[in-house]
């Protein structure tokens, strides 16, 4: 089964958002997300087929979207991540 829904974590390092990911990636979901802490729950995920990045940059979207030009992108933001992260706001400027 295609699935057409992506799903990108901003603060995927977190035991509760690399869960859901996990989880997702599981179920056939494609999954990225970026955390600025390196940890075994991200390469957990890595190693799930899920797409880590180690910084939080615009450019992790922009790559997001070129790969995954096909798919609803949902956006997931960890309660970790305040206002004046620079993916965030590279998002809600966006849409």
């Amino acid at each position: 089964m295609f699935n057409k829904d992506h799903y990108h974590f901003i603060g995927l390092g977190g035991i509760g958002m690399s869960g859901i990911a996990l989880a997702l990636l599981k179920k056939g979901f494609s999954v990225s997300g970026s955390d600025i802490t390196k940890n075994d729950r991200l390469m957990e995920i890595s190693k799930n087929g899920g797409i880590v990045f180690n910084t939080q940059q615009p450019k992790n979207i922009d790559l997001i979207k070129k790969k995954f030009h096909n798919k609803k992108i949902t956006i997931v933001i960890s309660s970790a991540i305040n206002n004046k992260n620079k993916e965030l706001n590279y998002c809600l400027d966006h849409n």
